[in-house]
């Protein structure tokens, strides 16, 4: 059987920040490279230091200008295909590029039509902006012969829609750093290796809520002297936190770190992650700090309910509840045992559900259902 050519098309995020579908594509074209069934192929949009961290993996990779620029790529890419192809999107631009090759007609060398899979990461309506990109992103679907989903209730939504190709969740899984001393994330911070960190890790963007991390951490500062708040990430709010820090006076307890690409010191150093997102589909963040035994807080959105398991890996809460956070933070502050059997608990929970392999062998599965219709069509 020939070996199918897998082409991952995505915008990342700019450089100095870096997004979970960019990790996702990363960690899931290195499984595929290592597994041997699939030849991956990332082309990027606009970001050179992305593009370098995937060949750092052992993955081709190239960095496109734009949308068009990346139409044109594959297309090249695509001509120089011996065998079966599978192009995969990820985000918006990605959809949109994927959408303008089919239309294209794009073929393999020898002539066969690549199948097209995209991989909803999620939607995000703040602003008429990305209102619109989402619904045309939602009418670029029809055109896949599958989509891909992080999220239950996402995919259940989904395959309501008419018009639109076979849907099916996928749960991510995540590569897992290996730890290092927890002493380096307190060094770096500049904090006293007996205190304890209470951490966010992701994207500073508004459907992300950094803002709400810091009001919950203001309601703590005062009665917790030996914790200190961290937010790791870079994004469009990140000067916004800062100054929110700053105009609360909590700089000396609040810190905001930015985009640190040493995953293993900050999940290794932390005793506790809150996520405060409005939005999720399975957020890696969330699935590394339960493979390292963090217990989370995080808000009871999209598919943040198949990780955490409340009362069991962790606690949810309603979202843009800043004093619910605090006072599930302050519980587990307090309750030190709870804490870890909590932990622990999530630890065996990624083990189980959420590895990198069993991502990639239910992608495999995906794309070999979808080969196999367009065989018959």
């Amino acid at each position: 059987m020939a070996v199918t050519g897998v082409i991952h098309l995505i915008q990342p995020q700019p450089p100095g920040s870096i997004g979970g579908a960019d990790l996702h594509i990363a960690d899931l074209a290195e499984a595929q490279r290592e597994h041997g069934e699939t030849v991956p192929r990332v082309l990027a949009i606009g970001n050179d230091d992305y593009t370098d961290l995937v060949r750092a993996r052992g993955v081709a990779a190239s960095t496109a200008s734009g949308v068009g620029d990346l139409v044109g790529r594959l297309g090249a890419v695509l001509a120089r295909q011996p065998g079966p192809a599978v192009v995969h999107s990820h985000g918006y631009e990605g959809d949109f590029a994927a959408a303008r090759s089919r239309l294209a007609r794009h073929r393999t060398a020898d002539g066969r039509r690549p199948v097209y899979v995209a991989t909803a990461h999620g939607w995000v309506r703040t602003g008429p902006r990305l209102r619109t990109k989402t619904v045309v992103d939602h009418g670029c679907l029809r055109l896949f012969d599958a989509v891909i989903t992080s999220c239950p209730r996402e995919s259940e939504r989904l395959a309501r829609r008419p018009g639109l190709p076979p849907v099916r969740f996928v749960a991510n899984g995540v590569r897992v750093p290996a730890p290092t001393d927890r002493r380096v994330l307190r060094d770096r911070l500049g904090v006293a290796p007996d205190r304890r960190v209470v951490g966010f890790v992701g994207r500073l963007a508004p459907e992300k809520r950094p803002d709400l991390f810091v009001d919950m951490a203001a309601r703590l500062v005062p009665d917790h002297g030996d914790v200190h708040f961290a937010l790791f990430g870079g994004g469009p709010d990140l000067a916004a936190t800062g100054r929110r820090v700053e105009r609360r006076d909590l700089g000396h307890r609040v810190h905001v770190a930015g985009y640190w690409p040493d995953a293993a010191a900050i999940l290794s150093g932390l005793d506790l992650l809150v996520c405060c997102s409005d939005a999720e589909g399975t957020p890696r963040a969330v699935i590394e700090a339960m493979a390292y035994g963090i217990p989370v807080v995080a808000t009871r959105v999209g598919g943040v309910g198949t990780l955490v398991a409340d009362g069991l890996t962790g606690r949810l809460v309603p979202r843009g509840d800043a004093a619910a956070a605090a006072r599930a933070v302050a519980a587990l502050l307090a309750d030190p045992a709870t804490a870890a059997r909590y932990g622990a608990a999530g630890r065996e929970r990624v083990a189980q559900q959420f590895t990198l392999e069993r991502m990639r062998a239910a992608v495999a599965a995906v794309y070999a259902e979808t080969q196999a219709r367009a065989r018959k069509g």
